[in-house]
């Protein structure tokens, strides 16, 4: 079948984006069978992924029954599921053999089909292709994305854009292609990334709240209709995967405190800085660092979550471009027009108030003898809510017909400036915080209290990946605006500019990455070869990231580990790591009974090749009081000891 130009026209855009996330990743192409990126969530992730594909093709009904924090159930809920996820990796992890290729594929194909997406989404928007590659490039490779370059569950975002793309096609034409396609982007999302559902299910309210307003009458009915079917198929596929994490947090009452939400929200300053995570050519520079991203706070006054998200020097630009579009039309030119001005102007009068109260913390003055105090953002935050809901009022009642090319531009345009604002203030969270400074409660805290599903939300400064995706659609129609001040050699000159600009301020060079063997230790080939099914308990257990090593190497043994590491550690054990390592020497009587009476495993695994021959003598030495309890089965080369628990 022959291919359309429009068809041929994407296919390049795709490859120019694989081209690119290649040379933005580099040099992990190379290594995409043998490292990862970051050494903390991919070894957790890579379990998930072969965790669920070897589970749903075994037995689907007990999915969520993972080989981890033996003897509970429902462990794979104390993390995301990403079963989406690893039916794409599935294919390549089979084929290789090798569960580190499949991860890194998706890791590659995140970035790849971020950039893609929004090209599709702002192409869709602006009818501009070159508008949409850089807000693909934007969206896709921002410093604030290579932050999250071990989280790739928040990487995987690419659906979300498509679900915006299909509900802006839906609203102007309501055809059931369009609503079901939104509704599959939007369960794919879900089920890729619990947080990031969560995020564009908050997202798709405000779209269809916002588009409400400016939707012809006769589509209205047959809209709805069809969303609400599309909402209910959506959701029959959805819950299924959701009823473990209500049993997890009834079981274990398991809830998102607000104090969670305090430690693992955005601080003001970290919109002005560069994360540590994300070495970079461009702002590695000392000078330029210090001079645009002012940053000269002592180590550990910053807290560590919230930092790192400032979206790029150009981005900034090309946004705040994109409110020079010419005016659209207007029912009333002088009369309501004069008014959305007149907000337009206290608006950023505010915004520069609350500027200046988070520059000097708060100051006190006085008028006419009365004291006006200015210590606290919380009645700048809201009185920018309120102004922006007059300029929302005015936007409707000043815009004609929506199907005008002019108006539906500042339609989409102020709904991309709404979105990206209302996500910016939840990246504060409960408390609003610059450096140390405390600002009083956001309006994060309401929502918190009032609408149940920011109670499983843990980091809202993830919401940042919302402002990401409204500034990259902003720095589109800014890209429209610049380029059409210029004739046709000028525009092809300043958008091969902005693109090498813009790869050139965002790549990290090199990209850091972890080499990871291939090759199972003989304890975990030794366990392999047994059929029998059993449990065990891997020594030392206090450090967490070495627990996702063991969970990493259950890959190849397949069983039961009392040990793991995820985003909800249950307290039995935390328990066990505490008796393990602060009750005295290791093993004591108080650590072989809790394991006895809690965590029946059938053996303990010591591995004591890190450990000091002083400590390692010490540790055998102890093992030997208790021969009633523990029989030495097998000795390892590499120092890995292997005892049965006798009951």
């Amino acid at each position: 079948m022959k291919m359309t130009r429009e068809a041929r026209i994407n296919l390049l855009v795709l490859s120019f984006f694989i081209l690119l996330s290649i040379i933005m990743l580099w040099p992990l192409p190379l290594h995409m069978a043998d490292a990862f990126v970051s050494h903390v969530d991919p070894l957790l992730n890579t379990w998930i992924f072969d965790w669920d594909t070897y589970q749903l093709f075994r037995d689907p009904f007990q999915l969520f029954d993972a080989n981890i924090f033996f003897p509970l159930k429902n462990t794979l809920a104390f993390s995301e599921h990403m079963i989406v996820l690893s039916l794409i990796a599935f294919p390549v992890s089979l084929v290789s053999g090798n569960p580190i290729l499949g991860y890194n594929f998706i890791q590659l194909l995140a970035y790849i089909l971020c950039g893609f997406a929004v090209y599709l989404l702002v192409y869709h928007l602006t009818k501009s292709r070159i508008a949409g590659i850089i807000a693909g490039i934007i969206f896709a490779f921002s410093p604030y994305r290579f932050r999250q370059v071990g989280h790739i569950q928040n990487l995987t975002v690419f659906w979300t854009p498509l679900s915006l793309l299909y509900l802006h096609k839906a609203i102007k034409k309501p055809s059931w292609k369009y609503v079901l396609l939104f509704a599959l982007f939007f369960v794919l999302q879900a089920l890729s990334c619990g947080y990031l559902g969560v995020f564009l299910a908050i997202a798709v309210g405000i779209f269809v709240l916002y588009y409400l307003l400016f939707m012809p009458r006769a589509n209205i009915a047959p809209f709805f209709k069809k969303l609400v079917i599309a909402a209910i198929l959506s959701s029959l596929i959805i819950i299924p995967f959701l009823v473990p994490y209500l049993q997890v947090k009834k079981e274990h009452k398991f809830e998102r405190t607000v104090g969670s939400n305090i430690q693992f929200s955005a601080n003001i300053l970290g919109y002005a800085t560069i994360s540590r995570f994300n070495k970079n050519v461009f702002y590695e520079d000392k000078s330029v660092q210090n001079r645009i991203l002012i940053n000269k706070s002592k180590p550990g006054r910053l807290r560590p979550i919230g930092r790192g998200l400032f979206p790029g020097i150009l981005t900034i630009l090309l946004a705040t471009m994109a409110f020079l579009i010419p005016p659209y039309a207007s029912r009333f030119p002088s009369g309501i027009r004069s008014i959305e001005k007149t907000v337009n102007y206290l608006l950023l009068t505010v915004v520069g108030l609350t500027g200046i109260i988070i520059g000097t913390k708060g100051f006190v003055f006085s008028v006419a003898g009365i004291n006006i105090s200015l210590t606290h953002l919380r009645n700048p935050l809201y009185l920018i809510i309120f102004l922006f809901i007059v300029k929302l009022a005015l936007i409707r009642f000043t815009l004609c017909n929506f199907d005008e090319e002019k108006n539906c531009a500042s339609i989409h345009l102020n709904f991309y400036l709404f979105l990206g604002v209302f996500a910016c203030i939840l990246t504060l969270g409960p408390k609003i915080f610059y450096i140390t400074h405390d600002f009083g409660t956001g309006p994060y805290m309401l929502l918190y209290k009032n609408i149940v599903l920011f109670k499983g939300i843990r980091v809202p400064e993830r919401f940042g990946i919302l402002v990401m995706l409204a500034l990259s659609v902003l720095a589109g129609y800014g890209v429209i605006k610049v380029l059409a001040l210029l004739k046709t050699r000028g525009k092809a000159i300043l958008s091969c500019f902005i693109i090498a600009f813009l790869v050139y301020e965002f790549i990290p060079v090199p990209l850091p990455y972890e080499k990871l063997s291939r090759e199972p230790a003989e304890v975990y080939k030794w366990l392999a070869s047994s059929k029998e099914k059993f449990a065990i308990l891997e020594f030392p257990l206090i450090e967490l990231q070495t627990n996702k090593y063991y969970m990493y190497w259950s890959i190849v043994h397949r069983k039961n580990l009392a040990n793991g590491s995820s985003g909800f550690n249950p307290p039995i054990f935390n328990q066990l790591r505490t008796i393990a390592h602060e009750m005295g020497p290791f093993p004591h009587q108080e650590f072989i009974h809790y394991v006895k009476t809690q965590v029946p495993v059938k053996y303990l695994i010591l591995h004591l090749q890190n450990f000091s021959d002083t400590d390692k003598e010490e540790i055998l030495k102890n093992v030997s009081k208790f021969p009633e309890d523990l029989k030495l089965v097998e000795v390892f080369e590499q120092d890995d000891y292997v005892y049965e628990v006798i009951y």
